[in-house]
């Protein structure tokens, strides 16, 4: 016969939590240590006297083992008080402390949990009539809910929470006085392991972009990129990678400005969970632009080579290549050159590197550089007409409207400058793509050459123009290039 003697709560003192006999099986009541067939207090002690040797303890070690880990410690002594005190039930989870009052509120749901350089956020929905939360949280050491916080907020921060360590968070609603349950709780829990912050390596400026590494982070599902400095007034989003790299366009800095990068670790690509703190100081460096040329021409003195200024370079090396390597031609502080001493109708091919008053290098280059064909007044082909009429017609109207006039007969004692618009190879095999580029471009270049003769105190209106077309010699190339000669 089973009996079942109900629970007695003493306004004094826990007598005992519950009376259930042994069945005919004989199977140990769990937490009943003395074998008296009831859990009470008295358990507890002869449990913590057996412990401690010393004493003729008889206890029924089986009954005794009430966390079931297979041997008779401590912790069943403090399972069996707190079990008696209505803390938890037998298996560590916590029970109401009005059993067996009904939950009266919904129970909270665990909206997000996630990282910073504070520790474990959690955040949970507002249940309707709720005063005040008690969080819990678990993980495979504990095995059992502990309580963590009260809150009357509606997050908490695990400030202690552990790094690589799975951590179950759950939510009750509890009394103003926090002494009763008001509602049930979620028995899995919300999942979230607190990840190291990324360790930055090295960033650097390479010929158009930025790079920025750091080391993998174990368990990371992607990782998230900031960028402070310049127009960047705080940490601003760059873009999400799932590897431990990434390449930035050089087009988002400025130059001349200090910038500081950082990353932290998400759940996947485009998340909206963090799972780690950042480098609140990110890595940084001074940016500088790679000197771009910008276009090159031809005279009787030799080519002209043109190139962007770049802020906070004190002077420019210009490289040519030669032999399978870059060789340096000179330093300035200018922003062009004019190189002499070269072969009429050979293709060139320049660079150009920013330096400090010290002459060390602080820009990136281009790596290919930007070739030109040298011509002289000897061998340039304007007897060719111009063979592509869209990029003619296009060209010419825009370069008569910059106040230059054009004119189909030439006067080669007078000649100024070659403007190369571009090269079919540049461009590919497309005709509408060649056409665009070469018009776009030659855009680009009529108006940078039209401010460098205002610097130099010459008006577009004392020039002409002659537009011509060459087919390189032994190859399919062709190169689009405008004659400038003076009145």
């Amino acid at each position: 016969m089973k009996r079942i003697v109900t629970v007695l709560l003493s306004l004094t003192m826990v007598l005992c939590v519950s009376l259930i006999s042994v069945g005919a099986n004989d199977t140990p009541l769990r937490g009943d240590a003395d074998k008296d067939g009831i859990i009470t207090i008295m358990d507890a002690t002869r449990i913590q006297r057996f412990i401690a040797g010393g004493f003729d303890v008889d206890i029924d070690e089986a009954a005794a083992d009430a966390d079931l880990d297979g041997s008779v410690g401590i912790l069943d002594a403090t399972r069996i008080q707190r079990f008696i005190a209505a803390m938890c039930d037998m298996n560590g989870d916590p029970i109401s402390h009005e059993d067996p009052a009904p939950a009266q509120l919904d129970a909270p749901v665990i909206t997000k949990v996630e990282t910073n350089n504070k520790g474990a956020v959690i955040k949970w929905n507002a249940v309707e009539g709720a005063v005040k939360y008690r969080v819990f949280y678990k993980t495979a050491a504990t095995g059992s809910w502990k309580k963590l916080a009260d809150t009357s907020a509606l997050s908490y921060t695990h400030a202690d929470a552990a790094y690589d360590t799975e951590y179950a968070y759950t939510v009750r609603c509890i009394s103003a006085d926090g002494k009763t349950y008001l509602s049930d709780y979620d028995s899995d829990g919300y999942k979230n392991t607190r990840l190291q912050s990324p360790k930055l390596k090295s960033v650097n400026m390479i010929e158009g972009y930025v790079a920025l590494s750091w080391e993998n982070v174990s368990g990371a599902g992607a990782y998230r990129i900031y960028c402070k400095g310049g127009e960047f007034s705080s940490w601003t989003f760059l873009g999400d990678t799932d590897i431990n790299y990434v390449d930035m366009a050089n087009e988002i800095f400025t130059g001349n400005t200090k910038y500081s990068f950082t990353v932290r670790c998400i759940d996947a690509l485009d998340g909206e969970r963090f799972t780690s703190g950042y480098n609140s100081s990110g890595i940084s460096l001074k940016y500088y632009e790679t000197p771009e040329i910008v276009y090159l021409t031809n005279s009787n003195k030799g080519m002209s080579i043109y190139w962007s200024e770049c802020a906070g370079v004190a002077k420019y090396r210009l490289f040519i290549y030669e032999d399978g390597k870059w060789k340096k031609l000179a330093d300035t502080a200018d922003t062009g050159m004019t190189v002499s001493g070269l072969n009429g109708f050979t293709v060139y091919r320049f660079t150009v590197r920013g330096m400090d008053k010290n002459s060390n290098f602080i820009t990136p280059y281009d790596g290919y550089g930007k070739k030109f064909t040298f011509y002289t007044s000897s061998n340039l082909p304007h007897k060719y007409s111009f063979d592509n009429n869209e990029i003619k017609r296009t060209l010419a109207a825009y370069i008569s409207r910059q106040g230059i006039e054009q004119r189909s007969t030439v006067n080669e004692n007078k000649l100024r400058d070659c403007l190369v618009l571009g090269y079919t190879s540049d461009y590919g095999e497309n005709s509408d793509y060649i056409n665009n580029n070469i018009i776009d471009r030659g855009k680009y270049i009529v108006d940078r050459y039209i401010k460098m003769l205002k610097r130099n105190n010459v008006e577009p209106s004392d020039l002409y123009f002659y537009m011509n077309s060459k087919s390189e010699n032994g190859t399919l190339e062709t190169v689009y290039y405008i004659e400038l000669y003076s009145k």
